[in-house]
């Protein structure tokens, strides 16, 4: 993207500033499957919201998508997700999911 040589709105988009949240890829490591509106946590702050999830019989553990803070957005982060008031852990996971080779 933005390394590419001038292109149509590129002045606008270099103008604004960082997003405040991203959208990630969210890998479910403890017991639960993330639903939409799950709140999403980090060492006990809210960060994010669940979009949607679902469990990946293709990989073998739960998934989800969801919006957080762009400081928790690192691929690795570990983090918890409420679900049905339990915390349930995770982590931020590269996007997609699944890549057929």
């Amino acid at each position: 993207k933005m390394q590419k040589d001038d292109f149509i709105g590129k002045k606008a988009l270099e103008a604004l500033e960082t997003p405040k949240r991203k959208r990630v890829g969210i890998k479910i490591t403890g017991k639960g499957i993330a639903r939409e509106e799950s709140k999403i946590f980090s060492d006990g702050k809210e960060i994010g919201l669940v979009t949607s999830g679902t469990h990946a019989p293709f990989l073998g553990y739960p998934i989800a998508m969801g919006y957080v803070e762009s400081a928790f957005a690192a691929v690795g982060q570990q983090i918890q997700i409420d679900v049905r008031g339990r915390s349930v852990d995770a982590e931020i996971t590269a996007m997609p999911f699944y890549s057929r080779k």
